[in-house]
């Protein structure tokens, strides 16, 4: 008696499981039901190779509305795909580095400390939600408080300089990137070579720096004159 009793409880625990596993929510129904998430939800809902990946196995990123309100560079297709990664991210596992769907894979760097996860400059304030797509492929999401601008060649032919990106190829090919309205190093770049400094753009470890485009030198040569 004392077995049946034991096998009743385990077909109902069984049962219970299978429910909440089926009855998970998609990443777009979970966002519907987000009023903090509804800009990002927006950009999903638009047509583009990013909604290919909804009912794919995927992990999604996804700004809130504050750091959406606060982007002000371009949206579209590239930046819903460089908010998608084509796996399945467990925080216990993670590397380094991640590849977004943006052409090119470029990178998603990762930082923990103590607490905190950050996917490039983006903290995570929601980690690890658990989702599933309609097709019934497994999904997760995290939510964070920065969006993430993708880095984009200016031509598909070169979406290969988005691998292995590093300062010092940026700063060379700086002319081969969507970086903005003027948004060239190429003055910067020839000063480093000259004066032999362009070699450490490219030492490894962790670092940032800072680039003056053009028009920058453009201004310091009209204010040394004025």
């Amino acid at each position: 008696m004392m077995a049946v009793k034991i096998n009743i409880v385990t077909v109902v625990a069984i049962l219970v499981s299978l429910f909440q596993v089926v009855d998970m929510d998609s990443i777009m129904d979970f966002l519907r039901k987000r009023e903090d998430l509804s800009q990002f939800l927006l950009e999903l809902q638009r047509d583009g190779l990013h909604q290919a990946y909804m009912n794919r196995q995927v992990t999604v990123l996804v700004p809130n509305n504050k750091a959406m309100e606060e982007y002000r560079g371009r949206r579209g297709e590239d930046l819903a795909l460089n908010h998608l990664i084509n796996s399945i991210v467990i925080e216990n596992q993670l590397g380094d580095r991640l590849s977004s769907l943006v052409s090119g894979s470029p990178p998603i760097w990762i930082t923990k400390r103590s607490a905190w996860l950050y996917f490039t400059q983006a903290r995570a304030v929601e980690k690890n939600i658990n989702l599933q797509s309609d097709s019934g492929e497994q999904q997760k999401m995290f939510i964070i408080d920065s969006v993430l601008e993708p880095l984009l060649p200016i031509s598909f032919k070169n979406a290969s300089y988005t691998q292995g990106v590093t300062a010092g190829k940026l700063l060379q090919r700086s002319t081969l990137y969507n970086l903005g309205e003027d948004g060239w190093a190429r003055i910067f770049f020839q000063l480093a070579k000259t004066n032999k400094r362009d070699k450490m753009f490219d030492v490894k470890g962790k670092h940032t720096f800072f680039f003056p485009i053009d028009s920058a030198f453009d201004v310091s040569n009209f204010l040394v004159f004025y």
